[in-house]
């Protein structure tokens, strides 16, 4: 809804929930959407003895779910400024209205990475196409978005780019060794893991048969999660899945499983 209604502070109470994210039908107003999460934290400072985590995506273009009196651009367009101190800049002042509305963690940025003129379903949503270009870029814009006070989420490890296969549909799968990916995809993911401010990652709903030979989406996979992003490039930030909803997620016909 778009207001912190009676339903949503019981379901909190009954089952200790830590977060909430705000899609584009929950917000009408920036005064609504901020009374949403003032309402909210006081509750759970009250209730939980312990602040949400507000969540939102906010990443331009085609998902920008908080609008502004300017469309905001897409991150392709923003990666071809090839200007880092800008980006980061810019991602700063987009950061700093949502911790006005009462967000502390922004779902961006995206670091896959696409080749724009080929088919994907992933589209505009990339900085680009070249590993170290994305990495500069997509790590500029998390440092902005951490200068503001929010938490950045890098999506979607080990990387979705180039794609057609849409994991909110069903599985994607990527036949890649970990070598390959070290080489392309994952660039962005492993400088990000160095970086000291608060952060996130989210998994995606791929598959990986030739680095966790289970064929689990990342999402689930241990091999990825625990051996390779915690252990081998040592990130300490915090891990969260996609949508558990989506079709890429289901192994099984029991969501709460």
């Amino acid at each position: 809804g778009t207001s912190f209604s009676r339903q949503t502070s019981e379901l909190i109470s009954r089952y200790k929930i830590g977060s909430l994210i705000a899609f584009s039908r929950n917000i009408k107003t920036h005064a609504q959407i901020t009374k949403f999460n003032a309402d909210a934290q006081r509750f759970a400072g009250r209730k939980l003895k312990a602040p949400l985590f507000l969540m939102i995506d906010q990443e331009g273009g085609m998902v920008t779910r908080v609008k502004v009196g300017t469309p905001l651009p897409s991150a392709l367009a923003v990666g071809r400024m090839q200007d880092p101190a800008f980006i980061e800049s810019y991602a700063k002042t987009n950061a700093e209205l949502l911790a006005a509305l009462g967000f502390n963690v922004n779902l961006s940025p995206v670091m896959d990475m696409s080749n724009p003129d080929m088919n994907s379903f992933i589209s505009n949503r990339v900085f680009g196409s070249d590993p170290a270009q994305v990495a500069e870029t997509s790590l500029a814009y998390a440092k902005g978005i951490a200068a503001a006070g929010l938490i950045p989420t890098a999506k979607h490890f080990p990387g979705l780019g180039g794609l057609v296969t849409d994991s909110h549909r069903q599985v994607a799968r990527k036949n890649s060794s970990l070598e390959e990916l070290e080489a392309r995809d994952l660039v962005p993911f492993i400088r990000y893991s160095a970086q000291n401010f608060p952060k996130a990652i989210m998994m995606a709903h791929l598959s990986l048969p030739h680095v966790d030979p289970e064929g689990l989406p990342a999402t689930y996979s241990e091999k990825l999660i625990q051996e390779i992003l915690r252990e081998k490039y040592g990130y300490t930030g915090l891990i969260m899945t996609d949508d558990l909803e989506m079709g890429g997620a289901s192994i099984s016909p029991d969501v709460g499983e």
